[in-house]
């Protein structure tokens, strides 16, 4: 929850990872309720339903109702525990009137509303249902245990009794010979899409020329001449930022052949990234710390072995890394056995501030002889 003049309520709340889910039976007993019900309402979320949001993703309801009436907005959460009454709440009690329109668009939380929705964890299947009665219904809200200014709603934490509680009052209600409209929209929630990958350096200044030996290894200082067209400078060469990148999880970008530049200092003490090759392909990683010292070290993806490292490097230094069948690991024996090499770069902070530069060439392995 991020509280400020226009908050922002985190319609997900929970901190821990959450086992449980949005139950069958829950979504049953809610399902129950719209067949029953006189009239539909237009609900949706973000113009629709059935279809998945991501983390951090503003979410906006509209609601139309066939009807007038006392509008109540309910969000069951994912972890299959915590409702929320969205509607009626006392932070839009100023942007509408407690009794809607019939046939009136209204949009939760509405332009330029002190508050708007976004989706965060725990994330899975959600579902958002409205209901519109003539006459007000002191019991929805009494049920509801406490509200919790911290997230901006009434909420309980028995989503199956409170579907079963609310199937059976719109079954009474039309009983009684009261319309009532009410609709469900049932949607998925899942992590942020990952960043784009950067975009490669010019094609002009990727070459695949340049031979790596048959072994992992570091090599300070060295570039095979090769690798670099002669008319090119290594030093002023066009360079993509590399984002910041702390373990290897998703968060490790798949880079490319091409030049980068980073930076790590204080407070930043390493970067991950990701490169692949296919068997009879190979890279040469050559980084120049700037005014950093730095560890570089090839790890093992997915087995998180370390296949070479460059320590304490000052100054530029390369790592020839290839790729090919029977290639040695000495902690795994053969390395990759499905045709395709992964790795991990990654950089550690030893002393220093600023920028570094970081090429990756693609080249060809020399592969021993039988």
């Amino acid at each position: 929850m991020n509280a400020r003049t226009a908050s922002v309520i985190l319609v997900s709340l929970c901190t821990v990872t959450c086992n449980a889910q949005l139950s069958d039976l829950t979504l049953q007993r809610l399902q129950g309720a719209t067949l029953v019900a006189a009239r539909p309402l237009e609900l949706s979320v973000n113009g629709g339903c059935s279809r998945t949001y991501y983390a951090a993703e503003q979410m906006v309801i509209s609601v139309k109702s066939p009807i007038d009436g006392y509008l109540y907005l309910f969000y069951f959460r994912a972890d299959g525990e915590v409702t929320m009454m969205l509607f009626p709440c006392r932070h839009f009690w100023e942007d509408f009137p407690v009794v809607v329109a019939a046939d009136t668009l209204l949009t939760i939380p509405p332009d330029g509303a002190r508050i708007s929705l976004a989706i965060a964890p725990p994330l899975g299947r959600e579902a958002v249902l409205g209901l519109v009665i003539p006459s007000e219904q002191t019991d929805l809200v009494s049920y509801f245990r406490a509200y919790d200014a911290s997230e901006y709603a009434y909420r309980t934490g028995d989503q199956e009794g409170f579907a079963l509680f609310l199937a059976r009052k719109v079954v009474d209600l039309q009983t009684r010979g009261v319309e009532c409209a009410v609709s469900i929209c049932v949607f998925n929630s899942a992590p942020a899409l990952p960043a784009a990958a950067p975009a490669p350096s010019p094609p002009s200044l990727l070459v695949n020329t340049c031979a790596v030996g048959p072994e992992f290894r570091c090599a300070s200082g060295e570039l095979h001449q090769g690798c670099l067209p002669k008319e090119a400078d290594i030093a002023t060469l066009p360079r993509e930022q590399l984002p910041d990148s702390s373990g290897p999880g998703d968060d490790a970008i798949l880079l490319p052949a091409g030049h980068y530049t980073g930076a790590l200092g204080e407070g930043d003490w390493h970067d991950w990234h990701r490169i692949r090759a296919t068997y009879g392909d190979a890279f040469v990683v050559w980084l120049d710390p700037g005014s950093l010292v730095v560890d570089l070290y090839l790890v093992h993806d997915p087995c998180g072995d370390v296949l070479a490292e460059c320590l304490s490097v000052e100054a530029a230094t390369a790592m020839h890394v290839p790729c090919y069948a029977g290639v040695e690991c000495p902690p795994l024996g053969e390395c990759f056995l499905d045709g395709e090499c992964r790795f991990f770069i990654r950089v550690v902070w030893r002393g220093g501030s600023g920028d570094y530069r970081l090429s990756i060439f693609k080249g060809f392995p020399e592969i021993p002889s039988p």
